[in-house]
């Protein structure tokens, strides 16, 4: 996939959590610890959680298949959508035995 983009700012103000690419591959966004998102490429910005007082860390990140929107995924089970994404459920606010480390759209 070609390079399109990465954030400039510090590693400690901005580490990567995840990596979703567009339907096309001609883009890709990437979510931070923190819930920001941010698109390079074709990836339209949706939404993120920077800024909310979040539970616990994001991990991952994965788009629909159409590409109109993309989930974020909490270490603590909580789910955010943006976009076209539906919200199906989450495991936020449940026992988990051990944190999230990844999400994945069938």
């Amino acid at each position: 996939a070609p390079a399109e983009g990465s954030p400039s700012s510090a590693p400690d103000a901005y580490t990567i959590s995840g990596i979703a690419a567009t339907q096309d591959d001609h883009g890709y966004w990437l979510s931070s610890w923190n819930g920001n998102v941010a698109g390079f490429g074709d990836a339209a910005n949706y939404g993120s959680m920077y800024g909310t007082n979040l539970n616990s860390p994001i991990i991952g990140i994965t788009a629909t298949h159409d590409g109109a929107g993309y989930w974020l995924q909490g270490s603590d089970g909580g789910i955010f959508t943006f976009g076209d994404a539906p919200f199906l459920g989450s495991m936020g606010g449940q026992h988990l035995n051990a944190p999230m480390v990844g999400i994945t759209s069938m």
